[in-house]
């Protein structure tokens, strides 16, 4: 009795197949980061391992800066200045930051936005105590905007801020463009 062999082959052919279909259904996830927002999105992860990079993560820390106004705000420079720069309280803006500083004492905090390589600051502080060298403390609303970026590998902050202070005192308000420069502690 002879075999016919072409059922036999198509039989083997498709337990192969069957075989190899079920094995390749395993385990198709990938671990990395799923948030498009990221520096570091995978396109391919289905998993995500909390590996996500943003742009404003090169910006987060302390910094010990020299704070330069050369006009009318020269009075509040300083060469020694801490600048800390904090994640938003919003979890899900993963490009706003906190940026911080000491004004007469005080901590006061501006929002930024760190959009690629450049962090961009455009905020207002209300009833911040000013040490004016003429008229002694003054209760100023002040304007601030301006852009820094990292420089150095990532370990020094430079930039540009414009400030103006609004104070019932001195009916013009006080405007200067100061330079902020410093190192990542």
């Amino acid at each position: 009795m002879k075999l016919n062999i072409p059922y036999f082959k198509i039989l083997c052919l498709t337990l192969f197949a069957a075989a190899l279909s079920l094995q390749s259904c395993g385990d198709d996830d990938v671990e990395g980061c799923t948030d498009a927002s990221s520096e570091n999105y995978n396109v391919e992860a289905t998993i995500d391992d909390g590996s996500c990079i943003y742009a404003r993560d090169k910006f987060i820390g302390d910094f010990v800066c020299e704070f330069l106004c050369p006009g009318p705000l020269a009075f509040i420079s300083n060469d020694t200045l801490i600048i800390t720069i904090s994640p938003s309280l919003d979890e899900m803006n993963k490009s706003e930051v906190i940026f911080s500083l000491e004004v007469s004492g005080v901590s006061v905090g501006l929002l930024g936005t760190v959009e690629g390589d450049s962090l961009f600051i455009d905020d207002t502080l209300m009833d911040v105590i000013i040490p004016h060298p003429t008229f002694g403390p003054l209760t100023a609303d002040i304007i601030g905007t301006g852009n820094a970026v990292m420089v150095d590998n990532d370990t020094r902050l430079v930039g540009n801020v414009g400030l103006t202070a609004n104070t019932a005192l001195i009916p013009i308000p006080l405007t200067d463009n100061c330079t902020v420069e410093g190192d990542k502690q």
